[in-house]
């Protein structure tokens, strides 16, 4: 297990998004106290895949996409 800052997490994403995938778990830390724990997921079964597609999407932000094309681009087969 290790200790990351929020700090860290938005700087270094990409490595612990990696770490992540090799079953590392991690501590995120705010303001010297523990707010969360990050583990790896195992068969997400609680999640559709409609509901994952749109969290990506919704992830871009509203800088790129409008609620309407976001809408229309969850639509799309």
């Amino acid at each position: 297990m290790k200790f990351i800052s929020t700090k860290e997490l938005r700087t270094s994403l990409p490595a612990i998004r990696k770490q992540l995938a090799r079953g590392q778990e991690f501590f995120l830390i705010f303001q010297s106290k523990p707010i969360a724990r990050l583990v790896p997921v195992d068969g997400l079964k609680e999640a559709s895949d409609s509901d994952i597609e749109e969290a990506t999407i919704q992830d871009m932000g509203d800088d790129f996409l409008t609620k309407e094309e976001i809408s229309y681009y969850l639509a799309l087969k």
